[in-house]
């Protein structure tokens, strides 16, 4: 019996040993292969500091409309999933894609993520590179809440917005409260 209980004690020791230095060295290599991504990646765009992050903002195009590019919630880089948009409407329109904080090339924050606090974020990076209206906002998914919400806190500098596959939240809250 003492046996049994010796061996059980040190499998359940070497067990926990193990897993200690299979996590230890996980999280080494996840720090060094992060700290090489961030040297091997480099924006396409720009960053501009916004309330102390920075904030990534991809340009370009010509003409008196700026188009800005908002993703939905599960874009990991609107960078690249908008492209074969604004690559098109690059000779007719500005454009301007920018990644939200947490996304793509911009940082990670702390602060507060409500319609107003990101509304607000936005319009300063608009600024902070230059875009001017008028705006036409283009949203995907669960973007269009932003937008609608910078919609509304900019409405004479913006020509529009154009929603595509949306849920937004407005309508889905008059249909929840219909059927109750």
């Amino acid at each position: 019996m003492k046996k049994w209980r010796k061996r059980l004690g040190k499998t359940v020791i070497f067990g926990l040993l193990a897993i200690i230095v299979l996590l230890g060295t996980g999280a080494v290599y996840e720090q060094v292969s992060y700290r090489k991504d961030l040297k091997s990646y480099v924006p396409s765009g720009k960053l501009y500091n916004v309330n102390g992050n920075n904030m990534h903002v991809y340009s370009g195009g010509q003409g008196d409309v700026t188009v800005v590019f908002a993703s939905g919630w599960g874009t990991a880089n609107p960078y690249v999933d908008f492209y074969p948009l604004y690559d098109k409407l690059a000779p007719h329109v500005k454009f301007a894609v920018y990644d939200r904080f947490g996304y793509g090339y911009s940082d990670v924050t702390d602060t507060k993520r409500d319609i107003d606090t990101i509304t607000e974020e936005i319009h300063e990076v608009l600024q902070l590179s230059g875009q001017k209206p008028p705006y036409l906002f283009v949203g995907h998914s669960l973007g269009p809440s932003r937008r609608s919400g910078m919609h509304r806190s900019i409405r004479m500098k913006s020509r529009g917005s154009l929603f595509w596959m949306a849920g937004v939240r407005n309508i889905t809250t008059k249909r929840m409260m219909m059927s109750r």
